[in-house]
C-alpha cells in the first residue's frame, strides 16, 4: 500500500469519469438519454463540497432556486459607492450614501435599492471626518445626518426629494423618536466641558437636556418611545476604554443604569418589540451579544449570547439576530441556539426585510476592494430551502465522484481534523440516505469509474505477491456499486490504469504499459478476453512521470474514449496534445501553462484553463477558461480571467451539455454566457 499512495499522490491523471463508449475499434456507442433514464430523472441537482457550515462537508443543491438572490447593483458611472456607509429606509426600498467622485468632491446620492432611479441630492462641501453618520425618519419621509466641520458636528435633516435642508442641533450621535417628530443627541457642550445627551423637535426647536452627567457618547430611541439608551464613558482612563450603558424617560427621568465598566463592540440597539436592549461586549473573556430585558417576571433580566459579534440586526418579530461579517449567523433568543446561513459565506452587513423571512446583505469579498466603483445588494432566505447537507459534521469531506445518472455519490471524508491521508471512501445515495463505506483505494480520477447505470464500478489496486511484478504495477477490479461481488478483471504484470465502462455496461476500457509500449486496451468483464485497441506509444511517454523534470502527464478520455488529451511537460511546457486514437493523430495547441478541465458531453471539443501571463508575481495569476475544437479549427472564451485556483478549479458539464457547473459554485449556458452565482463550494457533479 506504500507504493500505491506514493502513485496516487505523485500522479495528475485526470481521466474522465464519463463512461466510455468503445465497442469496438471502429464501432462507437453513443449515450443516450434512455442509457441514462428518463428525461424526468436526469440529473438536474448539482453535489459539491464546501466549508459553508464548518469543516469541509458534502451537499446538495437545486441551481434553479439559489438561496441567494441579486436584488440589485449600486453603480453610478465615475461615482465610488463605499458599501460600509449605505443607509437604508426603514422598507429597504431606497438607500442613501455618500459617495465621491474622482476630481469634483464627494455628494448625498439617493437610489432605489434594485439600483434604479440613482439620483444626486445635494453636493457635499464640509469636510468630512469619520463615517457617514445617517439615518432615516421611522416615516421614511425624510432623513437625518451628521455634518462634520472642521472644529463642530451638527444634526440636519433632508425630505427624500432633496427639498427641506435644514439645521437641527449640534451634536455627533443621534437617534429618531418612533414618530419622527423629535431627535436624541448626544453632543459636546464647551461652556460645560462635557458630552451631554439632549432631545430637540426636528424643526430645531424645544432644546433640553435629558443627562447631566458629561459623558454621554451613544443614544439610541426605543421603538416604543417609552426610553432612551444611552452610553456614558468612564471617567477613569483603561488601554480599553469601558462604558457604562443607562436608560432614561425621554422627559430625563427615572435613569436606570444597565450595566457598568464594559467595553462596548457595537452600537446599542433595541428589538423591534422594545423589550430587550442589546449590545456586543464580553463576559469572562468571551465575546457576544448581551440582550437586558425592560420587563422579565422571572427575574432573569440579562443573557449573554456567546459568539456574537456585530454588526448584527434584530428580525422584525423579535425572536432572532442575524450577524456578523463573511459568514452570517442567525441566533434564536429563546433557545440561544445558532447556525449558519449556509449560502451567505462570503457575505456580510445583514439587515432583515420587513417580511421577516429574508435578510439583505451584500458581498463583503468584492466591496473591500479599494478600487471599487459599485456594490452588489443580496437577498437571502432565513430558512434554506434548496440546499442539503448530506454528511455529518465530523466528517471532513475531501473529494466526491457521481455516475452519469447521477443516483447515488462517492466521496473521501476522514473525521475532522485529520488529513487526507487518513480518508476513507464512502458511498452515499443523492438523497442522503444509504452511507456506507466503499472497499476501494480511491475515488480520483484515473482510479475509479462508475457504469452508465450506477450499478457497478471499476477501480484500480496494486499488484502484491505476483510473479514477474515491477513496483507500482497496477490491476482493474470490478464490483457492483455497493462493493460486493469484487473481482479482478486485468491482473497482468503492467501498469494497467484510468479504467472506463462502455454504455452496456459488459465492457472495460482502459491503459497499458505492457510490452513496453503505451496502448489503449478493452476487456470483457465476464470472459476476461483483452484485445488491443490503438497504440498510442508515439504521443505519450514511455512511463507517466518524466524523470527530467519530475513532473506527471494529465490524461482526459472524452466521452466516446476515441481522444485523449493531455497537458505536459513532454515534448515541451505549456502544449497540450489531442490523440484521436481511431486514425491516429495528434493536435497540438500552445499556452503558458495550459490544463485539460474536461471534454464536451459530445466528445467535439474540450475545455482548457490557461494563465494571463507567466509572470510570477506576489498574489495568485489570473487564469482564463477556453473551449477548443479538438482539431483546433474553433476557440471560445468561456470565462473570461479570474483568480481561480488550479487545486480546486473543476468542471461539469449536464448530460445534454447546455450549461456547465464550475468551482464556486457558478452556472453558465454552454457559451459562457448567463453566469449565475448559486453558492460558495467546488468540486461539483450533477446528480438527481
Amino acid at each position: 500500500m506504500k507504493i500505491l499512495s506514493l502513485i496516487f499522490l505523485g500522479l495528475s491523471l485526470q481521466i474522465v469519469q464519463a463512461p466510455t463508449m468503445l465497442a469496438q475499434q471502429s464501432a462507437i456507442t453513443k449515450l443516450s438519454f434512455e442509457q441514462i433514464g428518463s428525461v424526468a430523472s436526469i440529473p438536474k441537482r448539482i453535489a459539491f463540497i464546501s466549508d459553508i457550515g464548518g469543516a469541509s462537508s458534502l451537499y446538495v443543491v437545486d441551481p434553479e432556486h439559489s438561496d441567494i438572490d441579486l436584488l440589485g447593483k449600486l453603480h453610478v458611472e465615475g461615482v465610488r459607492v463605499p458599501a460600509h456607509d449605505l443607509v437604508f429606509s426603514p422598507d429597504k426600498k431606497q438607500v442613501i450614501f455618500l459617495s465621491t467622485k474622482l476630481g469634483s468632491g464627494a455628494a448625498l446620492w439617493i437610489s432605489s435599492t434594485d439600483g434604479s432611479n440613482a439620483r444626486k441630492l445635494i453636493d457635499w462641501k464640509w469636510l468630512i471626518y469619520g463615517p457617514f453618520q445617517a439615518s432615516w425618519s421611522p416615516t421614511g419621509d425624510r432623513f437625518a445626518f451628521v455634518i462634520r466641520k472642521e472644529n463642530s458636528s451638527a444634526v440636519y435633516t433632508m425630505n427624500v426629494d432633496g427639498s427641506g435642508f435644514h439645521f437641527v442641533a449640534t451634536g455627533d450621535r443621534f437617534s429618531w423618536s418612533p414618530d419622527g417628530h423629535q431627535i436624541a443627541l448626544t453632543t459636546y457642550i464647551p461652556e460645560k466641558q462635557g458630552r451631554y445627551l439632549e432631545v430637540v423637535d426636528i424643526e430645531g426647536t424645544n432644546l433640553r437636556l435629558i443627562s447631566s452627567a458629561g459623558r454621554a457618547s451613544e443614544c439610541v430611541w426605543s421603538p416604543d418611545g417609552k426610553q432612551i439608551a444611552f452610553m456614558e464613558s468612564r471617567r477613569e482612563t483603561t488601554v480599553e476604554p469601558k462604558y457604562d450603558v443607562s436608560v432614561v424617560r425621554p422627559s430625563g427621568q427615572e435613569k436606570q443604569t444597565v450595566i457598568e465598566n464594559v467595553p462596548l463592540y457595537s452600537h446599542l440597539s433595541w428589538s423591534p418589540d422594545s423589550r430587550f436592549l442589546s449590545f456586543v461586549s464580553n463576559f469572562e473573556g468571551s465575546r457576544g451579544l448581551y440582550t437586558w430585558a425592560t420587563h422579565d417576571a422571572s427575574g432573569k433580566r440579562f443573557r449573554f449570547l456567546s459568539g456574537v459579534e456585530a454588526p448584527f440586526a434584530w428580525s422584525p418579530d423579535s425572536k432572532r439576530v442575524a450577524y456578523g461579517e463573511n459568514i452570517i449567523r442567525v441566533v434564536d433568543i429563546t433557545t440561544e441556539k445558532t447556525r449558519i446561513l449556509f449560502h451567505t459565506s462570503g457575505f456580510g452587513g445583514p439587515l432583515w426585510l420587513p417580511d421577516g423571512n429574508r435578510v439583505l446583505m451584500y458581498n463583503t469579498l468584492s466591496t473591500r476592494r479599494i478600487d471599487s466603483d459599485d456594490v452588489n445588494l443580496y437577498v437571502t432566505r432565513i430558512e434554506p430551502q434548496y440546499i442539503s447537507r448530506l454528511t455529518a459534521e465530523n466528517l471532513q469531506v475531501w473529494d466526491i465522484s457521481s455516475p452519469p445518472n447521477g443516483k447515488v455519490i462517492a466521496f473521501t471524508a476522514s473525521a475532522k481534523g485529520n488529513n487526507a491521508a487518513s480518508s476513507r471512501v464512502y458511498v452515499i445515495n443523492s438523497d442522503g440516505s444509504n452511507e456506507r463505506e466503499l472497499a476501494v483505494p480511491s475515488i480520483e480520477p484515473g482510479w475509479f469509474a462508475w457504469s452508465a447505470d450506477g450499478n457497478k464500478i471499476a477501480f484500480v489496486k496494486e499488484m502484491l505477491n505476483c510473479k514477474k511484478c515491477r513496483p507500482g504495477n497496477l490491476k482493474i477490479e470490478v464490483a457492483n456499486a455497493d462493493g460486493s461481488d469484487e473481482h479482478t478483471i486485468v491482473n497482468q504484470p503492467a501498469w494497467n490504469f484510468a479504467p472506463a465502462w462502455l454504455p452496456d455496461g459488459k465492457s472495460v476500457v482502459f491503459l497499458s504499459d505492457r510490452n513496453n509500449a503505451h496502448g489503449v486496451y478493452l476487456t470483457d468483464i465476464k470472459s476476461k478476453h483483452t484485445q488491443l485497441l490503438a497504440d498510442v506509444s508515439g504521443s505519450i511517454p514511455n512511463h507517466v512521470r518524466i524523470e527530467r523534470t519530475d513532473k506527471f502527464v494529465p490524461l482526459v478520455w472524452s466521452p466516446d474514449a476515441t481522444k485523449l488529451a493531455t497537458s505536459s511537460a513532454v515534448p515541451r511546457p505549456g502544449l497540450i496534445q489531442v490523440i484521436d486514437v481511431k486514425k491516429p493523430a495528434t493536435f497540438t495547441f500552445s499556452g503558458i501553462a495550459p490544463w485539460v478541465l474536461n471534454w464536451t458531453p459530445d466528445s467535439s471539443r474540450i475545455a482548457v484553463a490557461d494563465l494571463v501571463h507567466g509572470i510570477a508575481m506576489n498574489s495568485i495569476t489570473p487564469t482564463f477558461v477556453d473551449l477548443l475544437a479538438f482539431d483546433g479549427s474553433n476557440r471560445l472564451r468561456l470565462m473570461a480571467p479570474s483568480t481561480l485556483s488550479g487545486a480546486l478549479f473543476r468542471m461539469a458539464w449536464s448530460i445534454d451539455g447546455k450549461r456547465f457547473a464550475c468551482s464556486g459554485i457558478t452556472i453558465f449556458n454552454a457559451d459562457g454566457s448567463n453566469q449565475r452565482f448559486v453558492v460558495k463550494g467546488w468540486n461539483p457533479v450533477w446528480v438527481r
